[in-house]
């Protein structure tokens, strides 16, 4: 990231803080830039970061992005029961807060896991990769 922001001219300097140090900083919007990761659920809606309400204390919105327009896209997407057209609603809400810089999203994580055949309720799912364990034994 260091270099990247070099080629365009900011000279970037990394410093490592304990997070909740970071999470103070960034709650209260004393930050030039902020990297930390987020798991939300299979939920394709990100209004939990973009929407005007969602700003802090109230949400997770570091970013402080705030757009009318987005707010009406996530409410209909919240409420449409098609399929397809919720799906267009979030293509069209994602599209915006991209396309206004609200956040870099640097990586979207993949992961597989697995487990053997003595190991019953392993259920890794969107939700997270290791909620299931307080449910699991091995033979």
């Amino acid at each position: 990231m260091q270099q990247a922001w070099r080629e365009v001219g900011i000279e970037m300097v990394p410093t490592s803080v304990p997070f909740p140090t970071l999470s103070d900083n960034v709650q209260v919007g004393n930050y030039q830039m902020a990297v930390w990761g987020f798991s939300w659920t299979p939920d394709p809606g990100q209004g939990d970061m973009f929407r005007c309400d969602a700003l802090p204390p109230n949400g997770f919105n570091s970013t402080r992005y705030c757009n009318k327009k987005y707010d009406d896209l996530d409410s209909q997407q919240r409420g449409e029961l098609d399929q397809n057209k919720r799906i267009d609603l979030v293509i069209q809400a994602s599209n915006l807060a991209n396309d206004e810089q609200a956040a870099g999203i640097l990586v979207f994580r993949k992961s597989i896991y697995g487990a053997g055949p003595r190991v019953h309720n392993f259920m890794p799912n969107g939700f997270g990769e290791v909620w299931w364990i307080p449910y699991a034994w091995v033979e």
